[in-house]
């Protein structure tokens, strides 16, 4: 089956190993994700890894004051 947008046939994945994920960002502080990685069944050397960011530490209002600052830098402001 091909998936739409997808160039390859089948999407089998062999596992999701999760936990969380801690960084220390030299300028928002401490970052908290849950993150998942997942493997292609036929090409075991490609993962993908998914972090969520949790509320604890405020991490999405810092991941969003980030972003903000980055755009505004980006349009000169």
């Amino acid at each position: 089956m091909l998936w739409p947008g997808t160039k390859w046939p089948d999407h089998e994945v062999l596992g999701a190993p999760e936990g969380h994920k801690t960084l220390n960002h030299p300028q928002a502080g401490y970052l908290l994700f849950e993150h998942l990685t997942f493997q292609v069944f036929d090409a075991p050397d490609l993962k993908v890894n998914v972090y969520t960011p949790l509320d604890e530490a405020d991490t999405p209002a810092k991941l969003s004051q980030l972003l903000s600052e980055r755009s505004s830098v980006s349009r000169g402001f």
